[in-house]
């Protein structure tokens, strides 16, 4: 087991686990997270430039704790100039 020929891993070894899609949240913890986001100074910046983000990505930085999408948010707005897709980033 491992790498196989030319065919990828096959799940063979003792390696991490496989990441598994984290589910957004809902209802009163998709609004929790929500307004937690909203109040940071980043989004805040990130609305004063204008900046664009797709649903999918809202709801990626919805997915994580409040201070680690702020971060995020943080270095798109400050690479939105440089970056192609600043959802894709995300």
């Amino acid at each position: 087991k491992g790498w196989g020929k030319g065919k990828g891993w096959d799940g063979g070894g003792s390696g991490a686990a496989p990441i598994q899609p984290v589910q957004p949240p809902t209802g009163a913890e998709y609004e929790a997270a929500a307004r937690a986001l909203i109040a940071t100074p980043a989004m805040q910046k990130a609305e004063s430039i204008g900046l664009q983000l797709s649903d999918e990505a809202i709801k990626t930085l919805l997915t994580i704790p409040a201070e680690a999408a702020a971060e995020l948010l943080e270095d798109v707005t400050t690479k939105h100039t440089t970056l192609r897709d600043p959802s894709n980033y995300v």
